[in-house]
């Protein structure tokens, strides 16, 4: 009889831990329905509808999108090296000397996330690269990784564009939220082509583990331990990834083009001390832009005047043609 009650003991045990354990690495790494541009869109209009500033965001987005989509659009792919075919929508533009590639956010889309910002790189003579991150958009892929794999996908991109446009041509990355962190991890790792000559980075998490515990605290009022922990071991068992693997702060430490850091102070999401922390560990030249009262993603919708001058400094620096 104790030997049941032991077993029963054992078997609650393990169902409370591994239930949460499960659900979390379903609602973050697993592949599900995912919102389309317009779709984010209404969400963001709906979300500020009470605001009279911030309800104009949702149209400003809108705007950005009916443009972006009125432009020559050219869908281009390649093979990852797990041998997912993944997607991107490429803009050519007319006498181009370098390409912006566009790192979007978890659950997101490029033509929502950066579509107040697509036709300020398009004005200043760069061709456009908006990729679909794996298990995004047209790009194949079961399971989101938060940057772990991306940051080889986005260094496919670039060799992408090297092969098209030549190595001659320098690019840049955009990165924002979980595309921010994905291009964080991407500048410091082997293989990362010498024409990416800076990137901006916008609200990016620190690592995996640590984002993955503040959602935990935040949304579902769980301590870290044991559930990320057991959350990473579903991880490496199905999706081939651990939390653990690598992280932002590592990729930073071995950064060797500037950045720039751009952050709300009011991110629920990814809390700002994230970025604080990535800075620290940067080691190349970097600038930042703090942006008061924004919310996550939000810093150019609440302060586009600040978010542009700090881009555009780094961009002048970087680009004689600018």
């Amino acid at each position: 009889m104790f030997a049941l009650y032991i077993g029963i003991a054992a078997t609650v045990v393990l169902l409370l831990v591994f239930v949460p354990a499960y659900l979390l690495f379903v609602y973050a790494v697993r592949k599900s329905t995912m919102l389309t541009p317009e779709q984010l869109i209404e969400r963001l209009k709906a979300r500020h509808k009470s605001d009279e500033i911030k309800s104009q965001w949702g149209y400003m987005a809108e705007e950005g999108y009916k443009k972006l989509l009125k432009q020559p659009l050219e869908d281009v792919y390649i093979t990852s090296r797990d041998g997912l075919k993944l997607h991107a929508t490429l803009i050519e533009t007319e006498n181009a000397t370098k390409t912006v590639i566009f790192s979007h956010g978890w659950r997101s889309h490029a033509f929502f996330d950066f579509s107040c910002i697509w036709e300020y790189y398009l004005s200043h003579k760069f061709n456009v690269l908006l990729i679909d991150h794996r298990a995004h958009g047209k790009s194949e892929g079961k399971y989101i990784c938060f940057g772990i794999k991306e940051r080889y996908d986005l260094i496919d991109w670039a060799n992408f564009i090297n092969l098209r446009f030549g190595t001659h041509k320098k690019i840049f990355f955009s990165g924002l939220s979980m595309g921010s962190a994905t291009v964080m991890m991407a500048l410091g790792t082997e293989g990362l082509p010498s024409n990416v000559v800076g990137a901006s980075c916008d609200c990016g998490y620190t690592s995996p583990k640590d984002i993955f515990k503040h959602v935990l605290k935040s949304k579902f009022h769980l301590p870290s331990f044991p559930f990320i922990n057991v959350a990473s071991l579903i991880s490496k068992l199905t999706a081939r990834f651990d939390f653990d693997e690598f992280s932002s702060e590592e990729g930073l430490k071995k950064a060797k083009v500037p950045i720039i850091f751009i952050h709300g102070t009011e991110d629920g999401f990814v809390p700002i001390e994230h970025t604080y922390r990535n800075m620290k560990s940067c080691a190349s030249e970097y600038s930042q832009a703090i942006i008061e009262n924004a919310g996550h993603g939000m810093s150019y919708l609440t302060d586009k005047e600040s978010v542009i001058q700090k881009i555009e400094a780094l961009l002048k620096s970087l680009f004689e043609d600018f």
